[in-house]
Order: C-alpha cells, then sequence, then structure tokens
C-alpha cells in the first residue's frame, strides 16, 4: 500500500515541476506584463532599492529614441494579438501628459545622474509605460489576491544561454530577483517602485537546469543576503562569480546591466522540493501520512460521522461547551462539532452561508483545546476575512500570517514582538452567565417540545390541535358547543376519530328523521322490540299503579295531620312520615324528659359518662355494700391496696409491719370479718377505689341528669337502666333528625306527650300500598324496559307528577314502538364507544350540530391532554416567556464575548516567556536586531516551536508554506483549508502533510482552480492520482469524506441576489431569508440594456461602450453612494483593463471621488474578471458582460470562460458576489439569446439569469401562495384582515417562509411587520439559538419589523392577541414612516466587545526550581557513638532524611547522620553503620535503592532542585539522582522547544544551582541524554534535542 501511495505521490508531484522553456525563469521574453528598464545599472538600482530600501519612478523615454528601440522591445508570442487591445487602451489614454525626457547631466563622481537618480528609465512614450504600469499594478494586485503570493520582481542581471551549440534561440534567465511592489497614493500620482521586504531568492529553476542538464553548479556561487547586505559592489562580483562558472559555455555570457520588472514565480518549484520524500525526517515519509495514505488509497469510507444530519444541537451540547466566538446556526455548529471530534471533513459553503465565520469558530474550539491550526487559502480575501474575525474576536494574537505582504521579515517579527508585549487580560468570565444561559434554554425548549410534540396518539402537535380547535369554536361562536368526556377518546388516532365520525354522521340523519328523542314518553326505554302482549300487560301494571298511588296519597296526608307534619309530597316524603310514626309509637316512656334542647346532641358524650358511672357506682355497692361500713366509701385505701399488693401473697406477710398495718385498717371498715384471700380482699379495696373514681364523674355531670330526665332522675337512687334506654333513644332520634330520616317536627309531637295508639297500624297500611304501588311500577317498567334508569326517577317524583306520568304512559303505549327502533341503532353508537355523545344527540333540538361537538370534543380534549402533561404550558406566561427570550438572546449574545474572554487569557497564558532559552533565544536575537535579519524559513527551522507556541495558529498559502516551514520541522494538530475548490490537489499536499487532521472548506460548485500559474502540460501517467481531480476538495470528496452542508445565506440583503443561483445551482436548498423591502439601496438585480454597445469580437475583443456605461456608474456610486463598498466583474481580463482604464481616465476628471477610491477599508473597490472574483464579496457588485451583439447585429455565443466546461460554476460565483444590488451591463436580453441542446451549462444559466435580471421572473415568488402551517395562523389572518390589514402568509423564497406578513400599504412590494407564531417555523428549529435569536436577528437585518404571537395566549384571550399585534403594526410603520428618507443600517452596531489587559509586561524567570531542602535532625546528645546506635534509631534517621530528600545520594545520607551526630570525619566503622541501617530498611521496605540514591518506596514526582546555595565542596553532580538529571534535561528542553547539545548542558546544569561544564561534567549529562534519546523520550533532529510528543 505505501509503495503504490509513494508512486502516485511522485506522479502528482511532476505537475509541480517546471524546468521547460515555457517557465520564465529560463525563458524570460518581453510581454504585456513585463517592462524593460534600460539604460541603468544593475548595482546601482540594486543599492538604491534593497540596501537604501528607497522608491523608485518609473521614467518614459523621448520620443526620438523610441523608433531606434522598437526592435528591442518587440513583444513575443501569443501577447502579440494583444496589440489591437492595446491601441484601443492607447487611444483612450491618448494625451495624459508630457513626453518624456534625457538626463544626460553627471554627477560629481562623473556617472550620469540618470544611473544614480530615483528614476528607472524604460523604452516606453507616457502612455503606453503608464499603460504598461497599470496593467502590472492590476495583475501583481492580482497575483497576490489569489496566490497569496508576490510575484513582482525586479529581475536585474541575465544570463544569456542556449540549449545546445547548434541552437539559434537565445535564451535569458534572470539572476538576481529582487522583490518589489508597485504602488500609487492616487490616479494623478506616480507609480513607485519599492523593495517589497520578502527575502532575496536565486533563480532556483536556473539552478536546477544548469545542475541537470549542463552540469554546472550554480549553487556555488555565494547568494545570500549577508553578502549583498554589504557595500556596493557586491552584485557585481556575483555576476563576476556566474560568469566565471560559465566560462567554458559558447556563446553564453552575462548581461549585468540588463534589467527588467516582470512575474516570476519559482513557488512550484519549491512546492515540488517540498514534496520529495528525501526533504522529510525518515518517520514522517509523505507515504505514511494517515490523511495522505487515505486520500490517495483506501479513502474515508468506514469513517462515520459523530452526530445526525438532524441532530438536535441543544440536545448534544451545552452552553460553554464549545466556545463559540462568533454567531453558528444549527448547520455551522453540526460541522463544528465534527471538527471537534476529530473527523476529517468537508464543509460544503454555497455562497453567502458563513464560511469564514464558521472557521473562526473552528479555529477558537482549536485553540480552546490547545490545538495548533494550519490556516490555508490561495486567496488573500479568504485568509483575510478569517484573520479580521478573528482580531475582532481578540483571537488575533494568536494568529501569523505568513501570505501576501505579509510574510516579510520585519512584519513577522513585528508581529510576533508585539503579541509577546501584550499584558495580561484583565476582564472576567463571567460563568454564571453561561448557567443562567443553560437554565433558559431548557426552559425554551421544554416550551417548543410541548408545542411541537404529537398530542397523545393524535399525531397531530398541539398548534395543530389548537388551531382546528379555534376554527370550530369560532365556527360555532354563537353557541356553546357542548362536550363529551374525552377520556375514552385519549388513545384515538387521527383515523379512529374519523371512521366514529361516520357514525356520528350516520346518527344525525336518523335523529332528524325522528324528531328529538327525550320528547318522547318513554325516553330512556331500553326495548329494541314491543309486541302486543307487552303492551297489555304494560297497561295492567300502569293501571294497578296509578290505584295504590291514589290510595296511600290519601293515608298519608291524613297521618301527616296527626302528626303535626308537613303533608307529604313524594314517596320518600312519605317514607320518612311513616318512619317518624313508627318511631313514635315505639317510644319509651318519655314523661319529665326534656326533649327539645339541644344537649341530647351536643352533650351526648357527657351524657353517656354520667350513666356509666352511675351505673358503675350502684354495681359497687351491690358488691360489696355488705361488707363495709358507708363511711368506708369514703376512705383513701390506695395505700393499704398497695401494701396488700406488695406482700399479701408473701408467706413471711405476717412479719410486714406495712401489711399487718393495712389489714387492721381494712378490718376497721369492714362490717364483719374480712375475706380470707388477699385477692378477695384486693377486690374490696379495688370497688372502693372504683366508687370513688366513678363518683368524681357522676359529681361532675349530675346536673346534666337532673336537667335531661327531670322527675325520671333519682341522683344515685335513679333507675339507671331505664335511663339507658331513654338515652339511646333520644339520641337516636336526633341522629335520625340529623340525617334526615324523621321530620323535625316530630319533636313537638313526642314532647307533647301526644296519644300515639294506633300509629302502628297506620303506618303499615300505608306501607303496604308503598309496597303494591312499587310492585306494579317495576312490573311496568320491565315491559316498557325503562327498569333500570327510571324506577328512581319516577320514585322521587311529586305524588302528583307521578300519577300524572303514569296516566301519560298508559295512553301513550304505542309510542314505544319508535323507541325501540331508535335503540338498535344507539346500541351499534354504544359498541363505538360513543355513549356520552349520543345522549347529547338524543337530547338536541339541533342534530346537524352532533359531528361537530365530537371535533369539538376531541380537540379540545386533545388541548386540554397537551396542557396536563405538559408544566410549560400550565406555566406559559406570555411575558415572562419573552421575557427569557430577551435574557437567552443577551446571555446567548454575550456567551460569545465570554468565549473571547477566555480565549484571549488562554492563548496569553500560553505564551512562551520571552526570556527562556533555546529557540526563545534565538527569536530574542533576531527581535533585537535591526537589520539583516535571517530569512523566515531560517527563523522557523531555529525557532519554529516557540513561534508556534506564541502563535497556535498560522495562515498560510500553499505556496508559502513550502517557502517558509521547513519539512518535519513544524506539525499542527488541524489543516483547515478555504476556497478548496480553488486549491489544486497537489499544491494541498505540502499542508496535509504538517497536519494531523484535515478539514477542507469550500464549494464544488464555486470556481475550480485559477490558471495563473498552470502549464499547459497533459500527464501522461495513468498512476497521476490527482491529474483528473480539480481540486483537494473534489479529491476529499472522491475518496469519501464526511461532508456538511452550510444551509443559512446571510450575505444578499435581498433575495433576488441569490434568487438565480439557489434555483440554478443548489437546487432551492439554501435557507434564504426574505427582505422586507425596507432598506433604501437593497436594490436586488437590475438589468442595464446597452443594445448600441456593440463588442468588437475581431480586433480587440472588448465592448467599448460598454466599459465607458460602467465606468460612469462607478463614478456616479462613488460620489452618491461613497459608504457602499463597490466592485465590478468583466467576463474578460480585455473588457477589465478597458473598465480601468475608463475609471482611470474619470478619476483624474473627478478628484473629489479619488478618496472613495484610495481608502483602504476591509472591502477597497476592484475591477476585477470572473476568473478570481471568487471570496470577495461588496455591497454592490457590478457585472459587465462585454460579450454579445456584434457589428453584424448578431450575438455569438462565445462568453469566454463561461463557454468551458464547469462555465456554469464560474458563472455562480459571479452572480453571488453582492451584498444590496447588483447590476448587470449588457447589449442583449436573455430571451435575444438562442441556445441549442449542445450549449454549456454557464450558457444556459447566463440566459435565465439575464432574464430574471430583466424582468424578474423566476420560480420563486415571495408571495409563495403556500397554506399556513396551522389553522391557528388561519384565525389569526382572519382576524387581522377583518380590521382591513393586508395579511399574506408563508411569505419567502427558499428553505425559511414567514409565518405572516403584514403588506406596507403606502409602498407595494414592502412590508411592515413579520408576524410569527409558534407553529412548524417555529419549533422546526435545531436549537434555541436558531429560533429564539439568529432567525430573528437575521430578518431585522433585512428590515423586517418583528412580532410573535404564541398559540397559548391566542387560546386564552385572541382578543388581547389582535389588539397587541394591531399595536405592533402601527409601532412598525411609524418607525418605518421616522426613517423613509434615512440609510438603513444593516443592524444596529453593537458596541465591540473590549478586553482590559495589564498594560506592564512582568518580566520573570523563565525556568526556576526550588532550592535544595535538607532534612533537618535534631542534635543527638547522649554520649553514644554514631556506630554504636541501635540499626533501627539509625534507620528511623535515615527514614527521615529519604522523606524530605529522596531520591538522595547514599554518601548524602551519611552527611546528614553526621551533621546530627557533631561527627566532622567519615570512618569505617561509621559507614558500615549506616549502610547496615539501610539494608535494613530496604528488607522492611521503607525505601528502595537503585544504584547509590535511596527513594521513597511510594512513587511521586521527582522535583528539580537547585543546589545554588549549597557551598562548592557540597556541589557535586555525581550526588544528583540519574532522574532529576533526565528531568531537568526535559525541562529545559521543553523550556525552549529545541536545543543544542551545550545548551541543553548548560541549562539543565543552571536549573540544578551548579556551574560551568567541567568535561567530566558534560560528559556524564551527554550519557544521560544518549539514554532518554534509547529510551524515546528524547529525539535529535538535525542536531537539535526535542522532547518526544
Amino acid at each position: 500500500m505505501s509503495s503504490g501511495i509513494s508512486q502516485k505521490l511522485q506522479v502528482s508531484r511532476k505537475e509541480l515541476l517546471d524546468i521547460g522553456l515555457r517557465n520564465t525563469m529560463l525563458n524570460f521574453r518581453a510581454s504585456a506584463k513585463t517592462l524593460a528598464v534600460v539604460d541603468e545599472l544593475s548595482e546601482s538600482v540594486f543599492h538604491l532599492l534593497y540596501r537604501q530600501e528607497k522608491a523608485m519612478s518609473f521614467s518614459p523615454m523621448a520620443r526620438q529614441k523610441l523608433a531606434a528601440l522598437a526592435k528591442t522591445t518587440q513583444i513575443e508570442g501569443e501577447d502579440a494579438q494583444d496589440v489591437a487591445t492595446d491601441e484601443l487602451l492607447l487611444h483612450e489614454l491618448d494625451g495624459l501628459g508630457e513626453s518624456g525626457f534625457v538626463d544626460d547631466e553627471l554627477d560629481e563622481s562623473g556617472r550620469a545622474r540618470r544611473h544614480t537618480d530615483t528614476r528607472l528609465q524604460t523604452a516606453l512614450d507616457e502612455e503606453r509605460l503608464f499603460l504598461q504600469l497599470l496593467r502590472i499594478h492590476s495583475e501583481a494586485r492580482a497575483f497576490i489576491e489569489e496566490q497569496g503570493v508576490n510575484t513582482l520582481f525586479l529581475a536585474l542581471g541575465f544570463l544569456h544561454w542556449y540549449e545546445a551549440d547548434s541552437s539559434e534561440n537565445l535564451r535569458k534567465a534572470p539572476l538576481v530577483l529582487l522583490p518589489v511592489t508597485l504602488e500609487r497614493s492616487g490616479a494623478k500620482d506616480a507609480f513607485k517602485l519599492k523593495y517589497s521586504g520578502d527575502e532575496l531568492m536565486p533563480n532556483l529553476s536556473l539552478i536546477a537546469k544548469l545542475k541537470t542538464d549542463f552540469g554546472l553548479d550554480l549553487a556555488a556561487c555565494e547568494f545570500s543576503e549577508d553578502r549583498f547586505d554589504a557595500t556596493e559592489g557586491s552584485l557585481d562580483s556575483f555576476y563576476a562569480e556566474v560568469t566565471d562558472l560559465i566560462s567554458k559555455q559558447p556563446r553564453w555570457k552575462v548581461s549585468t546591466n540588463e534589467a527588467a520588472l516582470g512575474f516570476f514565480s519559482f513557488g512550484k518549484f519549491l512546492m515540488f522540493k517540498d514534496l520529495d520524500p528525501k526533504s522529510w525526517p525518515q518517520d514522517q515519509q509523505p507515504d505514511a501520512h494517515p490523511v495522505i495514505s487515505r486520500l490517495l488509497g483506501p479513502g474515508f469510507g468506514d469513517q462515520h460521522p459523530a452526530y445526525a444530519e438532524d441532530v438536535n444541537i441543544d440536545s448534544v451540547l451545552q452552553p460553554g461547551e464549545v466556545r463559540f466566538v462568533k454567531d453558528a446556526d444549527s448547520s455551522q455548529t453540526e460541522a463544528i462539532l465534527e471538527v471537534r471530534e476529530g473527523a476529517n471533513l468537508v464543509i460544503q459553503g454555497p455562497p453567502g452561508t458563513g464560511k469564514s465565520q464558521t472557521i473562526t469558530n473552528i479555529i477558537a474550539e482549536l485553540i480552546a483545546q490547545k490545538k495548533t491550526v494550519l490556516f490555508v487559502a490561495e486567496k488573500m480575501a479568504a485568509l483575510e476575512v478569517v484573520k479580521r474575525r478573528l482580531d475582532e474576536c481578540h483571537l488575533g494574537d494568536a494568529v501569523l500570517e505568513l501570505h501576501s505582504h505579509k510574510s516579510t521579515k520585519m512584519s513577522v517579527l513585528k508581529e510576533l514582538g508585539r503579541t509577546l508585549e501584550q499584558g495580561r487580560p484583565l476582564t472576567k468570565v463571567a460563568e454564571d452567565d453561561l448557567a443562567n444561559l443553560a437554565e433558559l434554554q431548557g426552559n425554551l425548549n421544554r416550551y417548543c417540545s410541548a408545542v411541537s410534540a404529537p398530542v397523545g396518539a393524535s399525531g397531530m402537535d398541539f398548534v395543530e390541535v389548537l388551531g382546528r380547535y379555534l376554527k370550530l369554536k369560532l365556527k360555532h361562536s354563537h353557541g356553546v358547543l357542548p362536550t363529551i368526556t374525552f377520556a375514552p377518546m385519549a388513545s384515538w388516532t387521527q383515523a379512529d376519530q374519523l371512521k366514529r365520525r361516520e357514525l356520528v354522521e350516520e346518527l344525525t340523519l336518523h335523529l332528524k328523521e325522528m324528531g328529538r328523542p327525550d320528547q318522547n314518553p318513554f325516553w330512556g326505554s331500553k326495548r329494541t322490540f314491543f309486541s302486543p302482549i307487552e303492551q297489555n300487560n304494560a297497561n295492567d301494571a300502569l293501571q294497578q299503579a296509578s290505584a295504590h298511588l291514589a290510595a296511600l296519597d290519601a293515608a298519608a296526608k291524613a297521618l301527616s295531620i296527626r302528626l303535626m307534619l308537613t303533608q307529604p309530597a313524594t314517596l320518600a316524603d312519605v317514607a320518612v312520615i311513616c318512619r317518624a310514626a313508627r318511631r313514635a309509637a315505639e317510644a319509651p316512656r318519655l314523661q319529665g324528659v326534656e326533649l327539645s334542647t339541644g344537649d341530647w346532641q351536643l352533650r351526648r358524650d357527657a351524657i353517656r359518662e354520667l350513666l356509666d358511672a352511675g351505673q358503675r357506682m350502684s354495681i359497687c355497692k351491690a358488691n360489696h355494700g355488705a361488707q363495709l361500713i358507708e363511711a368506708a366509701w369514703e376512705q383513701d385505701l390506695l395505700e393499704v391496696r398497695q401494701n396488700l399488693l406488695a406482700y399479701g401473697d408473701k408467706w413471711w406477710k405476717v412479719f410486714s409491719g406495712r401489711y399487718r398495718a393495712a389489714k387492721a385498717r381494712l378490718q376497721g371498715l369492714a362490717q364483719g370479718v374480712l375475706p380470707g384471700s388477699n385477692a378477695e380482699q384486693l377486690s374490696l379495696v379495688d370497688s372502693v377505689l372504683t366508687y370513688q373514681q366513678s363518683q368524681k364523674v357522676y359529681n361532675q355531670h349530675e346536673g346534666l341528669g337532673s336537667a335531661l330526665f327531670g322527675a325520671q332522675w333519682q341522683r344515685q337512687q335513679s333507675d339507671w337502666a331505664v335511663l339507658e334506654r331513654v338515652s339511646a333513644w333520644v339520641v337516636q332520634l336526633y341522629e335520625d333528625l340529623g340525617n334526615g330520616h324523621v321530620p323535625q317536627g316530630i319533636i313537638a309531637f313526642l314532647a307533647g306527650h301526644t296519644d300515639a295508639s294506633g300509629l302502628g297500624e297506620t303506618v303499615s297500611d300505608i306501607e303496604e300500598h308503598l309496597a303494591g304501588l312499587d310492585q306494579a311500577l317495576s312490573a311496568g317498567l320491565e315491559v316498557i324496559g325503562m327498569h333500570d334508569d327510571n324506577a328512581q326517577t319516577l320514585r322521587n317524583l311529586d305524588l302528583s307528577a307521578l300519577g300524572t306520568r303514569l296516566q301519560l304512559w298508559q295512553a301513550s303505549l304505542s309510542a314505544l314502538y319508535q323507541m325501540a327502533r331508535l335503540n338498535v341503532l344507539s346500541g351499534e353508537i354504544h359498541q363505538a364507544q360513543l355513549d356520552e355523545l349520543l345522549n347529547i344527540a338524543l337530547r338536541s333540538d339541533t342534530p346537524d350540530q352532533i359531528p361537530a361537538i365530537l371535533d369539538f370534543s376531541w380537540y379540545s380534549g386533545l388541548v386540554q391532554k397537551a396542557y396536563a402533561e405538559k408544566p410549560a404550558l400550565q406555566q406559559f406566561d406570555r411575558i415572562k416567556h419573552e421575557h427569557q427570550i430577551a435574557r437567552f438572546k443577551a446571555l446567548d449574545a454575550a456567551s460569545l464575548n465570554h468565549a473571547q474572554t477566555y480565549l484571549a487569557r488562554q492563548v496569553w497564558e500560553h505564551m512562551p516567556n520571552v526570556n527562556q532559552p533555546g529557540e526563545m533565544a534565538t527569536l530574542r536575537a533576531e527581535l533585537n536586531k535591526k537589520r539583516r535579519h535571517i530569512p523566515i524559513r531560517q527563523l522557523i527551522d531555529k525557532a519554529g516551536r516557540a513561534i508556534q507556541q506564541i502563535k497556535p495558529v498560522f495562515m498560510m498559502s500553499p505556496m508559502s508554506i513550502a517557502n517558509f516551514l521547513p519539512p518535519g520541522k513544524l506539525a499542527f494538530d488541524v489543516v483547515v483549508f478555504d476556497e478548496a475548490s480553488q486549491v489544486k490537489a497537489v499544491d494541498a499536499f505540502g499542508a496535509i502533510l504538517r497536519g494531523k487532521q484535515v478539514v477542507v472548506v469550500g464549494d464544488t460548485r464555486q470556481m475550480p482552480p485559477s490558471d495563473l500559474f498552470s502549464r499547459d502540460i497533459a500527464p501522461d501517467d495513468e498512476n497521476d492520482a490527482t491529474a483528473d481531480i480539480e481540486s483537494i476538495l473534489s479529491l476529499f470528496k472522491a475518496a469519501g469524506s464526511q461532508e456538511r452542508y452550510l444551509r443559512w445565506h446571510y450575505r444578499s440583503r435581498h433575495e433576488s441576489l441569490i434568487a438565480v443561483s439557489n434555483v440554478e445551482f443548489y437546487d432551492s436548498k439554501l435557507v434564504v431569508f426574505p427582505s422586507a423591502g425596507q432598506h433604501l439601496h437593497a436594490k436586488g438585480v437590475s438589468f442595464d440594456y446597452l443594445p448600441h454597445a456593440l463588442y468588437d469580437r475581431g480586433r480587440t475583443r472588448t465592448n467599448k461602450d460598454e466599459a465607458k456605461a460602467v465606468a460612469h456608474a462607478v463614478m456616479k456610486h462613488a460620489l452618491e453612494t461613497p459608504e457602499l463598498s463597490l466592485g465590478v466583474a468583466a467576463f474578460s481580463v480585455p473588457q477589465r483593463d478597458l473598465i480601468n482604464v475608463e475609471v482611470e481616465l474619470l478619476r483624474r476628471k473627478t478628484p473629489q471621488a479619488e478618496v472613495f477610491f484610495t481608502a483602504q477599508g476591509s472591502e477597497p473597490f476592484f475591477v476585477k474578471n470572473l476568473e478570481n472574483i471568487q471570496g470577495d464579496e461588496r455591497d454592490v457588485i457590478f457585472i459587465s458582460i462585454g460579450y454579445g451583439r456584434n457589428e453584424s447585429g448578431r450575438i455569438a455565443r462565445e462568453f469566454g470562460p463561461l463557454n468551458k466546461d464547469g462555465g456554469h460554476r464560474r458563472l455562480n460565483v459571479l452572480i453571488t458576489r453582492a451584498k444590496l444590488a447588483m447590476r448587470v451591463f449588457c447589449n442583449f436580453r436573455g430571451d435575444e439569446l438562442d441556445i441549442d441542446a449542445t450549449a454549456k451549462h454557464g450558457v444556459r444559466a447566463l440566459k435565465n439569469f439575464l432574464k430574471y435580471a430583466e424582468t424578474g421572473e423566476l420560480e420563486v415568488a415571495k408571495e409563495t401562495g403556500k397554506a399556513t402551517d396551522s389553522p391557528f395562523e388561519d384565525e389569526v389572518i382572519r382576524a387581522l384582515r377583518d380590521l382591513d390589514y393586508q395579511v399574506e402568509p408563508q411569505v419567502g423564497t427558499a428553505g425559511y417562509f414567514i409565518d405572516l406578513a403584514v403588506k406596507d400599504p403606502e409602498f407595494p412590494g414592502r412590508y411592515v411587520l413579520a408576524v410569527e407564531c409558534d407553529g412548524a417555523a417555529y419549533h422546526s428549529s435545531r436549537s434555541a439559538r436558531d429560533r429564539d435569536r439568529l432567525r430573528q436577528g437575521v430578518l431585522e437585518g433585512l428590515g423586517w419589523n418583528f412580532h410573535r404571537i404564541w398559540s397559548t395566549d391566542w387560546f386564552r384571550n385572541p382578543q388581547q392577541e389582535i389588539t397587541r399585534t394591531v399595536e405592533a403594526i402601527e409601532a412598525a410603520r411609524a418607525r418605518i414612516a421616522n426613517r423613509r428618507n434615512v440609510t438603513v443600517t444593516e443592524a444596529l452596531m453593537e458596541s465591540p466587545h473590549e478586553i482590559l489587559r495589564d498594560e506592564a509586561v512582568v518580566e520573570v524567570e523563565p525556568v526556576a526550581c526550588p532550592p535544595y531542602e535538607k532534612a533537618l535532625l535534631s542534635a543527638v546528645t547522649n554520649q553514644v557513638e554514631l556506630h554504636q546506635h541501635q540499626p533501627e534509631q539509625l534507620l528511623r534517621l535515615i527514614r527521615a532524611v529519604v522523606d524530605v530528600e529522596s531520591p538522595v545520594h547514599s554518601v548524602e545520607v551519611t552527611r546528614r547522620l553526621m551533621e546530627a551526630f557533631g561527627v566532622s570525619r567519615q570512618g569505617s566503622r561509621i559507614t558500615a553503620a549506616v549502610e547496615y541501617a539501610i539494608g535494613m530498611g530496604l528488607k522492611q521496605r521503607h525505601f528502595l535503592r537503585r544504584g547509590e540514591f535511596l527513594h521513597l518506596a511510594e512513587s511521586r514526582p521527582i522535583v528539580i532542585r537547585s543546589r545554588a546555595h549549597w557551598e562548592s565542596t557540597e556541589r557535586k553532580l555525581e550526588w544528583v539522582a540519574p532522574e532529576e538529571l533526565d528531568q531537568a534535561l526535559i525541562e529545559i528542553i521543553i523550556s525552549g522547544f529545541s536545543m543544542n547539545y551545550d545548551d541543553a548542558i548548560s541549562g539543565a546544569l543552571r536549573l540544578l544551582g551548579f556551574g560551568r561544564a567541567t568535561a567530566k561534567v558534560t560528559a556524564l549529562l551527554e550519557e544521560r541524554i544518549e539514554q532518554l534519546i534509547s529510551e524515546r523520550r528524547l529525539e535529535l533532529r538535525e542536531g537539535r534535542l526535542v522532547v518526544c510528543a
């Protein structure tokens, strides 16, 4: 596998090699992009530009000399076809200024002033020189912006060479390439040439060519900045060495003073060398790299995403887990999470979807994980926009830019120095905010879940259910619809409900035909058939019932009169009267008893106690009265009882004085002889005690007995049994009264002692009639089928009503047949579990409402079920909820600031100390130099790890990686590519080799790699793995890498700007937010039709009149709306150049507009062709088609790059650059472009785009005509339309639609208010951030005023919500009216987050070690010598030393013991005694011994200890444990990142507190270093020691 990958790598690598004659480094030719410098001395020019860093201008040649030199500046090759174009441009520039002049004066040294001044002589006149410089200036900027490298060089000195002796073709190769910049400050200012500050470069291609083909070692001629920094003449001496080298080649020569300004690129050659396996360490070979081996091998098919694509973000991510520094929507967050999990990932980001924002967050999260990042892009714009965002987030300090003009030695060192001088961030991170944010997010999500979750088994969410409920409620608002119990319906699905609804509709038809069933006399009958026989039986039973009813009615009324009670109205009343009569008949003798008092009820317990006490007193006297004298009942016999109990059963009781005294006292109270047994005596005493206790109760309630029982009360001689019966009967009577079983009037009857004789017989007669009535009713009801439900109802009727009912039934028995037929249908309804609805239906006057009742009950039950099961709905409060949303928004936005603060502090805390040794010493030396700094590649080589610690994020282009990062020197945890569709696969390999994880960000539907440096050489090797893969993005996709898509489109402030692209190229999958139409400048796409502007196809390949129109539009923009950024895109380079010239002319005539063109903001004005516009965005974009109708009037189907394969991708990029407005300049309409089936996709898409630009017709209407998401929204629309507001549902173009939009009546096409409900659009969001902040924020940025209506609030009080909405509409109209003529800002500009820093940078010792602490042993004061001490005592002292000083040399241990004993000399006996004690300690596992060093038995980290404070005699390196030596070496190397042997040894000694290194010390430490290398704890790389990862 490895060999196959290696072969593929090497074949792909060949794409980068070009040492053929197309390479201008080997075969320089004059062209439209070069400028010959004539009659100058290379040494002088070099001295002025490089050594003195002066700016030089260009001098045109006098017209009289031009003719003579015309041949020497003849343009060759394919560029000759541009002559016609140049002539047109020169014609436009005619009359710019004065012609050139010739300066033949001499200076003091006798040299011509033209050779010493700062004006470079050229062989061009004024106009042609300006045109050439303008073109070079544009190309130079394009190279920097497109490739991230400056390729503009002033070539000084050329080698004239021939391919062979027989060759007639002279070749020219530059010898010295001085990197320069071409600048000017304004349209009327001259171009200035300056040394760029980049490194001087030899001609690497020439070195390789001469070595390969001619065996000449040009590298032997010293080419170094040190050499050329010296005095004048060093350049000439270099030329002399080259001349000597080629002296044996016939016809070859060095043209020392030949100079030319042009573009030279050796970046590809550097990239070719960078991929050479020989350049890489053996353990970092390119073919063994895990990502490369997958890319060119089996792919990534076995790797799976960490999260599903539709994952709910909040379910897997808590606030603060990812350090977002910029807002991130759910699609962006998903990509960030995958990167966080370590995935090699492709992030597809269509135009305007926030790729740079996502990359910023990815880099921030990687910084939070303390990872290093290599951010790679070819386009400078891509690098700069991410850097700008990181600067905004206070993370710019973590970034080192090594691309374009940012990669000069001075700029790099200046940035490193600035970063090291940054003070400590002082701003605090508010961790409490994150906890509060998490709580709020949970609350908001719970509500969202509550309204979006299916309710029960219905399959419908809460908002859908609520909407249908409200619709039904409104439809039947004229009356209240009854509802049936929901419980039987709780398990229904929607299909179940529809099925039952069909049954209900059938029932409705029957009821409409039958009439109201509950008006039928036999309503409630259960009969399903009724025969004539049963009709006769029913008639007989009803007749008997009527007879019994009449008899009992008369008897009951007579009885009530006798008992002085109210006459009975119902059968229940008759029963009550009967019970009262029965009670009166059964009453005991009540003479003298007070019945009318409430004491019988209120003091029933006291009565009970009184009677019980009297009863007990009577029993006591009855049982023992004969045995005791009367006075005994008053005696206190408790002590007597105690003594009898204590001694009565003892055999020795006669000897107890207490017993004898107790018995004697009891005998004194007895009427005769005491009982013989102790138990009988105790019973006698207990009877007295019981009597006394009962007497107390009796005395307490005696008055009550007298009051209640009257004459029957005889104090203690009362007949307690009689009183008991009276009391029980009266109490029960009152209980029955309370229960309603007997009437209140019976008390009066009984209190009067009225005669109750004969009452029993009367009651019996009435009860017989009651039983007869009951029997007859039961029989009749049984026959008519109404027994179960009607028997008790009938008994509750008034007697007269009952009689009437019986007569009605008897007269209407024939109506029972109709009810029986209805019962058959009712049985079917019962089986459908709709009994309650059936009951309503059978009593309803409007059967048509019955289906609505079912629906209403179903939906209202579902609403109630949702409320019951969802606390978030129960407790919903709009004010609280919107307050929570406001707090969530504030805290979520603040969390970005907290993350910025946290990461800024982390970056600062991980900054190395400027005073650290090793690599920081190298960097420190460079920072302190004034000039003659080492090249950046050398600086990276010598101090790269230190620089990476300062700057964990490198921003580079593929070429700058090969230029500045030596292979194997620096590794990055993650490599991130941006605009990856424009990075060739082989160009990206160098970056991938330097990383562990790769993130590829781009868009396969955007621009492929540009052709700025490519070669027209077809690959001829079938093993070329990358030749057919146009970009690294395509290669990762082909290898099956995981992909994530960014969906939300942010850039366009008017949806028409993305409409065509979304439909043509992205299948309408982008989430595009509609514009409210309120932004003054957000005008979308417009079409400038220029029918008279013709395309000059045959000669200049330009459209002059269209270029002029564009230029005038540019100038108008600069004067009228300079606050808006502007870019111009042309379809071709000639059209671009012509527009540049036209703009240039207008700039010279309009100086007041110059500030617009020279402003150096983040989005400066540009004119580009469509090949290099990717990555740019501006407020306004002008597009010049250029092609089209020519002089013949025919429209040629020739549109430059659009006619190529993939031309549609170029168009996609072109038409998605604008944020506010896009103007298309063209001389034909879309309908005029005829295309056939063979037309390329790019041309077909252009036709559609032009048509849309002109007409706005595309199937992306804003008012979609889509239905609302729920009936709830229908209700809101209806309510607002009733108030004469124009409301449109589902307003939008793609991906996102506003629920409801209120139109602006004064301005058609504009909207006043966006109304969002909590329906499908609301709860479809995958995070609270999307739902409650970002989406609304984007809409507000597009000019929308925003209002929310919560379904729960509408449910409770729709009128209040209508009022709130109307207030919001009117407030929005007022705001719009106030700002109608004021420029609308994109969004409210919040003050940027500030991080306060400590101004003072504290200088601290980079690596410091604690002083060595000796064990302090107490002095031994006894007279026993050290060697005479018991070994156990010595062992205790040794353990104390080891505890403090481990690891410690045994000699040091002995020294500590000698100090404790006051011994100054160490003899053999002392040594032996100590060794013996040490041996004892080893056996007992008190400590361990490794060599001569004692270690604690339990392991602990090795601490480096400084012995600097010791006397020199005490400091011996051999007494330092190897582990401590190793730790010191590792620590010092870590602090220095990498070190040579000598620095590592001296640094380790310094940590340990030792002085200079002797030969012996050096040898010892070198031995330790070798041991560490063998253990793979250290690694030797190119003579420098590095700690292994």
